[in-house]
């Protein structure tokens, strides 16, 4: 390109702009004058800088082509010399002496009208300003600018390739606080991607794409008929997708309406040794939802396949196991359930019965006939929990009075049951067994035997 005039074009701004002044004077006394039905002696002021080739006529000149500048002049002929001056300016400021004109064709610009070239138009600027700015004050809903490619084989309507410069590539502000609408609105008719943003710098830690929202709305929202709503890829080290939460909202929802396809709503899937999903949380790692279907999948009349997870409306967890209508399944926990057998590295004793004997806590004497005596099973440093559900005990007998007799153990708090742990006859006097016991909220059991007795309870293991 060659060298630009910039002075002059500078020049030609600032004639224009002392024109228009001018002029609008003169249209405010123009309009006096119409409500008044009289013509007025009026001298139009020629711009103070303005090229001479692009001169505008006088205003007498366009409306009769014999009056001077200083005579009678119509309302008609003001009007007319008025329009004629601004044309003028306008097109002395956009258009450029040397090189040839912007549109490559050696004609200038005409504003209001639709404009034609076969070359590319280029801005240049010097400053810190923009180089172009376009602003819309329209109050009908029409658009600042609009930019189409009409042709099917074009490459693109709006291209902005930012090789020097610090900023972005493109900036989209929107500042009024009332507006419902986007700032920015991608559409696509074709069968590509509605938007594209690509990181293509190896050295770059930053993102391809940051969605940032401080109101109450979703920072990033999409939907589609046909394929992906949203594809994110990344090669880097970086993640695809970050996502960031500092309000009361979900940091990622995911809202699958399908109510036929057998798809999940969401799909994660890794081709190398690490995890498929991490869930990390200062309280809590997962939360699943108990699914509407109500009760136990094992009634279910859908089809599931094998590592299904479910949780009923009871709050029981359930995977299955083999694929199926309605599928195997394992209950891993629920309300009702001991939960995980947690084994002690070696039995603990937590209660003997008799004088002198370790360790000292609870009643040291002889259980007798048909009385209740609860057990504290956390004591001793045993680490039984005060939460456990259930333990697992060893539990001897030792000299029981002669004769057939039974011995019972249970959960504290509640009736002693019919049935028996233990049972045995003779004079021998002295049992043992293995027995798995419920626990109340204080980690506590109960014994009870039908004959006079000592009692020994070690722990093995417990359930929570």
């Amino acid at each position: 390109m060659g060298q630009h005039d910039h002075d002059g074009d500078q020049a030609r701004i600032a004639a224009l702009e002392n024109e228009l002044t001018e002029v609008r004077q003169l249209l405010g006394e123009l309009r006096a004058e119409l409500r008044g039905g009289t013509t007025v002696p009026v001298s139009l002021p020629v711009p103070r800088s303005a090229p001479a080739a692009a001169s505008a006529p006088a205003p007498a000149e366009v409306a009769t082509g014999t009056a001077s500048r200083a005579g009678s002049v119509s309302r008609r002929g003001l009007v007319v010399g008025a329009a004629g001056a601004l044309a003028a300016g306008a097109a002395a400021a956009v258009a450029t002496s040397t090189p040839a004109a912007a549109n490559g064709q050696g004609q200038s610009w005409t504003l209001g009208a639709q404009n034609n070239c076969t070359t590319t138009t280029t801005l240049y600027s010097t400053n810190v300003d923009p180089t172009l700015m376009i602003t819309s004050f329209g109050n009908d809903g029409s658009n600042a600018a609009q930019f189409y490619v009409h042709d099917a084989n074009g490459s693109g309507a709006v291209t902005h390739h930012e090789t020097a410069g610090l900023g972005p590539a493109a900036e989209f502000i929107n500042q009024n606080a009332n507006n419902t609408t986007p700032t920015v609105n991608v559409q696509t008719d074709g069968k590509g991607p509605a938007g594209t943003f690509v990181q293509s710098s190896t050295a770059s830690n930053s993102n391809a794409l940051g969605v940032l929202t401080n109101g109450t709305g979703n920072a990033f929202s999409a939907s589609a008929k046909g394929g992906n709503a949203a594809f994110l890829a990344a090669t880097g080290t970086n993640a695809a997708l970050f996502v960031t939460m500092s309000g009361g909202g979900n940091g990622a929802f995911i809202n699958h309406t399908n109510t036929t396809t057998g798809n999940p709503g969401a799909f994660v899937q890794v081709a190398g040794p690490a995890p498929a999903i991490r869930a990390k949380g200062p309280v809590t790692n997962l939360n699943l939802w108990p699914r509407t279907g109500g009760g136990a999948p094992t009634a279910d009349t859908a089809g599931h396949g094998a590592g299904d997870l479910v949780e009923d409306a009871a709050g029981n967890l359930w995977i299955c196991v083999g694929g199926g209508t309605p599928g195997q399944w394992r209950k891993l926990a629920g309300p009702a359930t001991a939960g995980a057998l947690h084994v002690l590295p070696s039995p603990v004793r937590v209660y003997d019965s008799r004088p002198g004997s370790t360790p000292a806590v609870g009643e040291k004497t002889k259980l007798d006939k048909g009385v209740n005596r609860a057990i504290d099973l956390t004591v001793n440093s045993s680490g039984v929990p005060k939460d456990a559900t259930a333990a697992m005990v060893n539990l001897l007998i030792v000299g029981a009075s002669p004769g057939d007799a039974n011995f019972t153990l249970w959960k504290n708090g509640v009736a002693k049951p019919s049935s028996n742990t233990m049972v045995w006859g003779g004079s021998v006097g002295r049992f043992s067994t293995l027995a798995v016991t419920a626990l109340d909220s204080a980690g506590r059991a109960q014994v009870a035997t039908s004959v006079r007795t000592d009692v020994v309870l070690d722990v093995v293991g417990y359930y929570r």
